[in-house]
């Protein structure tokens, strides 16, 4: 019995250093992140001092800061567009540091259920706002 004690209490005390250990380990990857997106804000567009746009975005692809960013995120390059328009939630070609940083740390990991239902719960509302305008058009057509 008490060894089975001793046993039960050691595995706790092992999860209680693990669990710390990704809560640290996830802290530093948040200030990684923050770091490596710093320099890619250090020469900004000087007409909108802070954001950066897609242009420039792009046109720095090729520079270390830019690589050591996708680095960290454990993002390859090529996806740049992708990554720059999926944080880009308000559509208007620009990100803050914040955007850049919170985007790139909602991504990291895996998919999350709550994640891939909200996605779906979005398709779904895409779906029947074009079925019902499809519907309407046809039926505009069908009265000529």
């Amino acid at each position: 019995y008490n060894l089975f004690a001793v046993l039960v209490l050691l595995n706790l005390v092992t999860g209680v250093f693990v669990d710390g250990a990704m809560r640290l380990s996830r802290a530093d990857k948040e200030i990684e992140l923050l770091a490596k997106a710093s320099q890619l804000f250090k020469h900004r567009n000087e007409d909108d001092p802070g954001d950066i746009t897609w242009e420039e975005f792009q046109s720095r692809l090729d520079s270390p800061e830019m690589s050591q960013f996708f680095e960290a995120m454990e993002i390859s390059v090529s996806r740049a567009d992708d990554l720059f328009h999926i944080i880009d939630h308000s559509r208007d070609g620009k990100l803050s540091l914040e955007d850049l940083v919170a985007g790139g740390l909602m991504l990291q990991g895996p998919a999350k259920a709550i994640d891939v239902a909200a996605l779906n719960k979005s398709l779904h509302a895409v779906i029947d706002t074009m079925r019902e305008d499809l519907a309407l058009h046809l039926s505009q057509v069908s009265a000529r």
